[in-house]
C-alpha cells in the first residue's frame, strides 16, 4: 500500500512539473488585434468583408514583403496594401527596402498609425522603433505636440474611450463626401505633429484635427505609387468603420489607386498571422497541449491499471496438470478434425480395440455387428443404443455431443472390465 502511494505522488508531481514548465499564460487572450480576421473592436474583419462583397479581390500577406510582387492573379501596379503600425513583428532585414520598391513600382501603401490613439493591442507591438520607422517610411518626423505651458498635450485617459475627430480638405478627391473622420483612443496619448523642418517633403495634407488645428493624414509620392499616412490606427477598424466619413475615405482610395484587376491586401504577417510554423508558434498551438493531455491521461491509467505498479498484483499462475495437456491435445483434434471426423474416430477406435481383445469378429462386409456387441454389454442396453444412434447420425452428417459419446464409451468399456 505505501508503495503504490508512493508511486502516486510521484506520478502526480511529475505531471505537475511538466505542466509548470510548459504552460504559458497568454496575455493576448481576449485582446483584439488589427489583421482581417479579428472580428473584435479593432480587427479589420469587416472591412475585408465589406471589401470581399464588393465583389473586389482581397488577399492576407502572410509571408514577408518579397511576396508581394508574386501574388497569384494580382498586375504589378494597381493594388492596395493596408498596414497597422506598429507592427507586433518588426522589420527585419530588407523588409523595408522590398516595401517601398513594391510602392514606387507603382502601388498605393495605407498605413494607419497608432500615434494619436492608444488601442489595447499596443501594448504587445514592438514600438521601440515605432517612430523611426515611420520617419524611414513616409520621411515624415513626428514630435508630440504641447501646449502654451510646455506640457505634452495629452488624450484620453477617461472612464470612456475619448473620439478624436479628423476635418477633411475638401479640395482634395480623396475627401470627396467625407465629412468628417472619426478614431477612438483607450488608453492615454500624446498628440503628436509633423516636425517644421520636415513638413515639406512632397506631403499632401488630407485632414485636419478638429480640436487643435494640425494635420493628422497626409498623401507622400513615392516613385509611380504613393503611401497614405494616417495618424489614427483604429479609424478603419471593425468599431470605426461605419463612423463619420471613415467608410467613404476608404472608397474613394479604392476609386482613385485600385486598378481593374488589382486587389486590396492586408499586411496580416506582421499581427500574427504566418503561414509559416515559426518556433515560436508551437507553445501558442493548442493542439499542443491536447496532445500532451492525451498522452499524460493515458500515461496515468497505465499506472492505475492493470499493468502498472499501483495495480493490484495477479495471482500466480496455476501449475499445469495432466489433464491439461489431455485437454489441449482433444481441443487440437477436434479443431482439426471437425465435430463429426471426431465422434466417427472415437467409435472406430472403440471397435478396434474390441477387435484387438477378441471379443469381436469383423463382418465380411465390413459392416458393424451391432448384434454381437450387444451379446457383449447385455446389462448396458441404453448405453449401447445411444452409440449406436451417435453412430447413425453422424453418418448422416448430423451433430452430436462429443462429451456425452465419450461418457459413454467409457462406461461400456468398463463394464466389459
Amino acid at each position: 500500500m505505501k508503495d503504490s502511494l508512493n508511486t502516486l505522488l510521484g506520478a502526480m508531481m511529475a505531471l505537475l512539473v511538466l505542466v509548470v514548465l510548459l504552460y504559458q499564460p497568454s496575455t493576448q487572450e481576449g485582446v483584439s488585434r488589427p489583421n482581417s480576421e479579428d472580428q473584435k473592436a479593432d480587427g479589420l474583419a469587416g472591412l475585408r468583408l465589406w471589401t470581399s462583397d464588393s465583389g473586389l479581390a482581397v488577399h492576407s500577406l502572410r509571408r514577408d514583403y518579397w511576396e508581394l510582387p508574386a501574388l497569384e492573379g494580382l498586375p504589378q501596379k494597381g493594388n492596395i496594401l493596408v498596414s497597422i503600425m506598429p507592427y507586433a513583428r518588426a522589420w527585419e532585414g530588407d523588409d523595408l527596402e522590398q516595401l517601398q520598391a513594391w510602392v514606387e513600382h507603382g502601388n498605393t501603401l495605407l498605413v494607419l498609425a497608432a500615434l494619436n490613439d492608444s488601442p489595447l493591442w499596443l501594448r504587445q507591438a514592438d514600438d521601440a522603433r515605432f517612430i523611426d520607422e515611420v520617419y524611414e517610411l513616409t520621411g515624415l518626423y513626428f514630435d508630440a505636440e504641447r501646449d502654451e505651458e510646455g506640457e505634452f498635450i495629452l488624450l484620453g485617459g477617461g472612464l470612456e474611450a475619448e473620439t478624436l475627430f479628423a476635418n477633411p480638405e475638401l479640395k482634395h478627391p480623396l475627401m470627396r463626401g467625407v465629412d468628417v473622420l472619426e478614431s477612438v483612443t483607450l488608453g492615454v496619448s500624446s498628440f503628436w505633429s509633423v516636425a517644421e523642418h520636415d513638413a515639406q517633403r512632397g506631403a499632401v495634407r488630407l485632414a485636419y484635427s478638429e480640436d487643435f488645428g494640425l494635420p493628422t493624414l497626409w498623401e507622400i509620392p513615392s516613385g509611380e505609387g504613393r503611401i497614405l499616412f494616417s495618424a489614427s490606427a483604429s479609424l478603419l477598424s471593425n468599431d470605426l468603420l461605419n463612423e463619420g466619413g471613415n467608410a467613404r475615405f476608404f472608397a474613394n482610395v479604392v476609386g482613385w489607386h485600385l486598378a481593374d484587376k488589382g486587389a486590396v491586401i492586408f499586411d496580416d504577417y506582421r499581427h500574427g498571422l504566418n503561414e509559416l510554423y515559426e518556433p515560436q508558434d508551437f507553445f501558442q498551438d493548442s493542439r499542443l497541449y491536447y496532445s500532451l493531455c492525451f498522452v499524460l491521461g493515458f500515461w496515468l491509467l497505465y499506472l492505475l491499471g492493470t499493468g502498472g505498479r499501483l495495480s493490484t498484483p495477479r495471482p500466480p499462475p496455476e501449475p499445469s496438470h495432466q489433464t491439461d495437456l489431455v485437454v489441449a491435445t482433444g481441443g487440437l483434434f477436434t479443431r482439426k478434425l471437425g465435430e463429426q471426423g471426431a465422434g466417427r474416430v472415437m467409435i472406430e477406435r472403440w471397435l478396434q480395440r474390441l477387435r484387438q481383445s477378441d471379443v469381436l469378429f469383423e463382418a465380411a462386409d465390413g459392416a458393424i455387428p451391432w448384434q454381437q456387441i450387444a451379446h457383449l454389454y447385455p446389462a448396458q442396453a441404453d448405453a449401447l443404443a445411444h452409440v449406436r444412434d451417435a453412430h447413425s447420425r453422424l453418418s448422416r452428417g448430423e451433430k452430436v455431443s462429443l462429451r456425452q459419446l465419450h461418457n459413454t464409451l467409457l462406461k461400456l468399456e468398463r463394464s466389459q472390465l
